[in-house]
């Protein structure tokens, strides 16, 4: 069971919100470091996953990949989500080397 193009709306189309702030933070509630990486690191999967879906279903359309300009602009969400896809991956990589070495000191 797909999804077509014309069943996305407009808004779902617009890049995913990733830096929202943390109601712990604002209330000035203490977290673990690696606690709080966890959790960042969950919200990113979750919310790559879903753009992940959307373009999966955008690109099984027909009428997308049949459409010049629709399918450059789907291409272009592939590889915006690649990259940031990749970034995650490091920023968390970076993130535990980074906890790892402050618990051996």
């Amino acid at each position: 069971m797909g999804m077509f193009i014309n069943q996305i709306s407009p808004q779902s189309l617009q890049a995913p919100i990733f830096s929202e702030s943390q109601p712990s933070l604002v209330t000035g509630d203490l977290i673990d470091l690696d606690t709080r990486l966890a959790e960042e690191v969950s919200r990113l999967a979750a919310g790559t996953q879903v753009e992940k879906d959307r373009i999966t279903a955008a690109l099984n359309n027909p009428d997308v990949t049949s459409d010049p300009e629709q399918l450059a602009i789907w291409q272009n969400k592939l590889s915006a989500y690649t990259i940031d896809t990749s970034l995650y991956s490091t920023l968390a990589r970076k993130g535990v080397s980074a906890i790892e070495t402050l618990i051996k000191t």
